[in-house]
């Protein structure tokens, strides 16, 4: 028969290698987390425009036209991708569009201008990638089109830069105010 002091010694045993069992579980699966996406206020003018860095930026629009920049911490492609368009304070549904191209700072004659580069897209070559909200998606994109000049709810383009490079990006949308979530990859 098992004593009283057995079966707590039992109890114990038991609760010590669970305990190490779900240690061992913890220790050895990784845990993946979402970085939360670096907050951003775009500026109407391109020689004011805050920097973002790698990975996720929530980007706040209050112009129609907006600037942020992107200074390439070494060289190699970098893929922008922007997504989730939102106006705030705006009309229900929203049908809204944008656009963004991805410009260097050249100088012309006496004045500075920028430059839109060619971009390799997920639908081909363009100097803009045209993105749209959900409900402008199914407004603007009844056939789902993935060409390049198509309006989708998440596009990339991807542009080869050198350590140092900055580029800015101009961003057009139909409304004055709005959201849109942009990642910065590098390669």
């Amino acid at each position: 028969m098992n004593t009283q002091r057995e079966r707590v010694k039992r109890a114990l045993v038991t609760a010590v290698f669970s305990f190490m069992a779900v240690m061992f579980m913890f220790a050895v699966t990784p845990i993946y987390t979402e970085a939360a996406a670096k907050k951003v206020s775009a500026a109407a003018d391109y020689n004011k425009a805050p920097a973002l860095k790698s990975g996720s930026n929530k980007v706040t629009v209050k112009t129609n036209y907006s600037y942020v920049k992107f200074t390439a911490v070494k060289a190699g492609t970098y893929r922008f991708q922007i997504s989730n368009l939102e106006t705030i304070n705006g009309e229900t549904p929203d049908y809204n569009l944008g656009n963004l191209s991805v410009n260097f700072k050249v100088k012309q004659k006496n004045n500075w201008v920028l430059q839109p580069q060619m971009l390799k897209t997920n639908g081909g070559k363009n100097k803009a990638l045209y993105v749209t909200t959900k409900e402008g998606m199914k407004r603007y994109n009844k056939k789902n089109n993935r060409e390049k000049d198509s309006y989708l709810t998440s596009r990339y383009g991807e542009l080869k830069l050198k350590k140092g490079d900055t580029v800015y990006l101009k961003y057009f949308y139909t409304s004055p105010r709005g959201t849109y979530n942009i990642e910065i990859k590098g390669n």
